[in-house]
């Protein structure tokens, strides 16, 4: 970090869920990931919401949140701490990733454990992730962890199966004459793949909010987002004779 302390953009809010919703309209605006900082207990219990449309919509997100001392964590029934919010951690993991609240015991855990959340977080289908680390841990110096030793971001294998189903959606859009496409927010980055598709296609692009700027609204194959106005149903999707859905599960809300 300190050696990347000058591309390293620090923003405060007025209020941990700002800093939430912060981080995930950076990561729709720029395929990128950002990382929100909050205190121990009730700080991370601002941050639950926005971490939740996160997780609802695919987002990923970095939590790194204080926790009480690591020296007071085992008398607990004598003192209380400031802020202090008993089974933070799985209040946490109820709107992250499977797996992704990680506890920190250690200053040597730190770095480690940081680079293996931002990978999950990225991984499959992204969401956020939570890092807890004890607040005396913060102020601890341990040895620098390169950026050589970030996990890989990974994404699991196609079955034979799937790679069947995909041969064969791939034949009917190919023999459709009226195609029609959905892009949801897990379009997002794949911009000129999607304009490519389109285009080979010949396709009209319909997006859901979530999916907005995924084509540029100014190609003529974009309709916009526009799956709640009767124009879109009437004239683009009745009328289509195959109909591609990347990104999105369509839900009720991308109809609002």
């Amino acid at each position: 970090m300190e050696s990347n302390k000058e591309s390293i953009h620090h923003i405060t809010t007025r209020h941990e869920s700002g800093a939430g919703y912060a981080a995930d309209g950076y990561a729709r605006a720029t395929n990128d990931m950002a990382a929100v900082c909050v205190i121990t207990g009730v700080g991370l219990t601002n941050t639950i919401t926005p971490m939740a449309v996160a997780l609802a919509d695919s987002v990923p997100m970095l939590v790194i949140s204080s926790q009480v001392p690591s020296f007071w964590s085992g008398d607990r029934s004598s003192r209380q701490y400031s802020h202090f919010v008993p089974n933070i951690e799985g209040i946490a993991a109820s709107v992250c990733k499977p797996g992704g609240s990680f506890s920190v015991t250690s200053a040597e855990d730190i770095a480690p454990t940081i680079l293996e959340a931002c990978a999950l977080a990225r991984s499959g289908r992204p969401g956020p992730v939570h890092v807890s680390i004890p607040v005396d841990l913060l102020s601890s110096t341990t040895s620098a962890v390169g950026l050589e030793d970030t996990p890989p971001v990974t994404f699991p294998e196609l079955s034979a199966a799937a790679h069947a189903q995909l041969e064969a959606a791939a034949a009917a859009l190919s023999a459709a004459k009226r195609p029609v496409i959905i892009a949801g927010g897990g379009t997002a980055g794949s911009s000129t793949l999607l304009t490519q598709l389109a285009e080979a296609l010949d396709a009209p692009v319909l997006s859901t909010v979530a999916g907005k700027g995924a084509l540029d609204e100014r190609h003529p194959l974009a309709a916009g987002a526009r799956l709640h106005q009767p124009l879109a149903r009437d004239h683009v999707l009745d009328q289509a004779d195959a109909l591609l859905m990347l990104g999105t599960q369509l839900s009720p809300t991308d109809y609002w």
